[in-house]
């Protein structure tokens, strides 16, 4: 699959169907999808697979918003990608190194998570990028360390149907030549 052909093709999937995901193809999107840049070459990105499903679980009944956790439920492995804190967009004093303080962390971890899905769906995976959850809970369940905050839960799976792309507002986007 082309890059181009990847990117006008890939969709969020919210239902998946019950062929498991053989956790070695998950490490082998990973290996792909971390040569996404970072600032200043940080990698602060962390990727923590949850393929248990009782843990799947129980990280679905933490989310409050029921739409997304009836998608949790229903997949197959999540992948929760989690940043190293005051790192990205910081000189190793600490100090900002631009205005955008902290930004670059989510802006980091942006480019990983678009990375790994674009990856996932040359593999034939499904998933969709979701911000919504308690991130104190979800850092207890999980026991992602106290200095990364979790930036992104991306549920997993093979899907049957992909839906067709929503209704691009193309008069939203604005080339601006100056």
């Amino acid at each position: 699959m082309q890059l181009k052909e990847a990117v006008l093709t890939r969709r969020s999937i919210r239902k998946f169907n019950a062929k498991e995901i053989d956790v070695n193809t998950i490490k082998e999107i990973i290996d792909i999808s971390q040569y996404a840049p970072s600032w200043k070459n940080t990698q602060t990105v962390r990727y923590n697979l949850i393929a248990d499903k009782e843990l799947i679980k129980k990280v679905a009944l933490s989310i409050d918003f029921e739409w997304n956790r009836n998608i949790i439920l229903n997949a197959n492995k999540l992948m929760i990608l989690s940043t190293v804190n005051n790192i990205s967009g910081y000189e190793k004093d600490g100090s900002p190194s631009t205005s955008k303080n902290s930004h670059w962390q989510s802006f980091d971890a942006g480019i990983y998570a678009y990375s790994f899905v674009l990856v996932a769906h040359e593999y034939n995976i499904g998933s969709v990028i979701m911000g919504i959850y308690d991130e104190d809970k979800l850092k207890k369940i999980l026991n992602i360390p106290d200095n990364e905050s979790i930036s992104c839960i991306i549920p997993l799976g093979y899907y049957d149907i992909k839906p067709e792309a929503p209704k691009k507002k193309l008069s939203d986007v604005v080339l601006r030549v100056k």
